[in-house]
């Protein structure tokens, strides 16, 4: 074997042996990036849940559900509750009158909150699942909520042939399987 036929094999080692390692470092980069892209989602979500704006929308919604007696009527009927407000709301816009205020606040709550949970639902449902297993409880428990407060409406919704909320109604089912869980957990540690 010639002197040069050893340095090239010598020169291809290094060079494989190179090529590995950059492979090796690309590899931990990716999985480092993936798992801050994660983070980064998570950070974006509680913050978009824990927006001023979005707790006083929540807390209108607890408001109405307490005054009107809403939660004591039946998953159903608070539906068609919702629905009822809604349509005078935009029955006064169409007909450009003054619709009640209170009516167009909790309008306007009903449909932001939604809207906020079914990005929230999106990320979390559509993503990555390790995403929707490094959620916070908060989260869920927020959804939980609210899906129980909103769901039947969001359903009636859906029955109109509106495609309106969908990600919020799978957010709020896997919602009631995570809550069911975490109580679980708690009353095992007591």
């Amino acid at each position: 074997m010639e002197w040069w036929q050893i340095l090239s094999t010598v020169i291809n080692g290094v060079l494989a042996v190179a090529a590995i390692v950059a492979g090796v470092y690309a590899y931990k980069n990716l999985r480092v990036l993936r798992e801050r892209r994660r983070y980064d989602i998570l950070v974006s979500l509680i913050n978009q849940i824990n927006d001023k704006h979005e707790r006083r929308n929540r807390a209108t919604i607890h408001k109405t559900w307490k005054t009107k007696r809403w939660e004591e009527k039946g998953r159903n009927d608070v539906g068609k509750q919702i629905l009822d407000l809604m349509d005078r709301v935009w029955k006064a816009q169409e007909e450009r009158t003054e619709p009640d205020r209170e009516d167009v606040e909790i309008k306007d709550a009903i449909e932001e909150t939604v809207a906020c949970l079914d990005k929230v639902g999106f990320f979390l449902m559509k993503g990555n699942s390790k995403i929707q297993n490094e959620a916070p409880i908060q989260i869920w428990s927020i959804a939980d909520d609210m899906w129980k407060k909103m769901g039947s409406f969001v359903e009636k919704r859906h029955k109109r042939r509106e495609v309106w909320g969908t990600y919020f109604e799978e957010l709020g089912h896997e919602a009631e399987v995570k809550m069911s869980e975490w109580r679980k957990s708690k009353k095992g540690k007591e």
